[in-house]
């Protein structure tokens, strides 16, 4: 939803909100596309499943975390528990930083 006004009356705030659509439908009611790319942008909108997409993702992300774990299992003198809830809090975690012996 998109805030269109705000409006004060004495210590409150009144919103009103525009009707909800997503960026490609916002995109395609603005009048600065041409036809011809609105057309493109509509059949590339419609060919979109957002079931199948989430499956494509869910399954990259398995393929990372076994190919993560697997790491581990095969480098002995690397053993740390590597066991996220998920892949984005791998990713999140700092990686120990140390500065060459010269400058310390």
């Amino acid at each position: 939803m998109r805030l269109v006004s705000k409006v004060r009356t004495g210590g409150r705030v009144h919103r009103v909100y525009d009707e909800p659509a997503t960026p490609c439908q916002r995109l395609l009611a603005s009048s600065q596309l041409s036809t011809l790319t609105k057309e493109a942008l509509q059949a590339s909108y419609e060919g979109l499943n957002p079931i199948a997409l989430r499956r494509q993702i869910e399954e990259c992300q398995r393929q990372l975390l076994k190919l993560v774990l697997g790491r581990d299992k095969t480098s002995p003198s690397r053993q740390r528990k590597l066991q996220p809830r998920s892949v984005t809090s791998f990713m999140t975690q700092r990686a120990a930083v140390r500065l060459p012996d010269e400058m310390t």
